[in-house]
């Protein structure tokens, strides 16, 4: 099981408002509006300086409505999300309100005795499919995210015809796309050309790509393609960082991480942050 005893979880000073945001008690902007309402207690004294830290393991005592505020167990569950599943906890606030409540969550892949309020360290679009990291440890979600490319995931993309190698290194290269700007440098490697086939857009030839990311813009990977007129038909995350797909082999599966493989996602985002730098 992947859970950390309540000693690991609060190692440093937080401000009251993440403390509760750990918690489970809601959002960032929810919980700031809670500290700045007056219904927020440090060590007895009402608090509502959002800069003021505490640290629970330190022996300090945070209150809600005159409640303690007990952290959350750290879960952590990697996922196989199938194409067609809406990478989000809930739909509520999606732009096409008449889409809401009609397709499938990643919420509904949660095992039943997981109670703990987990989010999803990187999406995957609605069409795509693969690994997907739930969890309510902020530390590894951050460094799982990072932007500058800590934490590399590969995925398997087919598209239609056969981009040239010169259209490939423009890609590896790093180029600047419009809507997405500048790109970080990325590994692209050619692996099967699908010979001609008739499908719903006629006769055309695939390619399957293996493609390894250090981001991930909002759909990075179909418009970087696009951009080239290659079409993406599948999309497959298949790593996270050390994390692997065929460990959660079947769609829709999920399973909880080791202790052992959480400690070695943490060592490999970190080791490849100080490589970056």
């Amino acid at each position: 099981m992947s859970t950390i005893d309540d000693s690991a979880v609060e190692l440093h000073s937080k401000p009251l408002h993440l403390i509760l945001v750990d918690a489970g008690v809601g959002s960032r902007k929810h919980t700031l509006s809670l500290v700045y309402s007056g219904r927020v207690c440090l060590n007895g004294q009402i608090v509502k300086d959002r800069f003021i830290t505490a640290n629970l393991s330190g022996g300090d005592v945070v209150t809600l409505d005159g409640q303690a505020v007990i952290l959350e167990q750290l879960r952590y569950l990697l996922v196989h999300k199938p194409r067609g599943v809406l990478c989000s906890m809930n739909d509520e606030k999606d732009w096409n309100k008449e889409l809401v409540g009609q397709r499938p969550l990643l919420s509904s892949l949660i095992p039943s005795h997981i109670s703990e309020r987990l989010g999803h360290a990187g999406r995957l679009d609605l069409d795509s499919e693969g690994l997907v990291l739930l969890t309510n440890d902020r530390h590894i979600m951050n460094l799982v995210i990072e932007p500058s490319g800590f934490c590399r995931k590969q995925y398997v993309v087919t598209v239609m015809g056969s981009p040239s190698e010169t259209d490939l290194d423009f890609l590896r290269g790093g180029p600047k796309i419009g809507g997405m700007g500048q790109l970080l440098p990325c590994q692209i490697k050619v692996l099967e050309n699908i010979a001609p086939t008739k499908g719903e857009w006629g006769i055309r030839r695939l390619t399957r790509l293996e493609v390894e990311l250090k981001e991930g813009k909002n759909q990075q990977i179909r418009r970087m393609f696009s951009f080239l007129g290659n079409r993406v038909v599948r999309l497959v995350r298949v790593s996270i960082g050390p994390l692997k797909l065929e460990s959660v082999p079947m769609l829709g599966e999920a399973r909880e991480l080791t202790e052992e493989e959480v400690k070695h996602l943490g060592m490999y985002c970190v080791n490849s942050a100080e490589l970056n730098m």
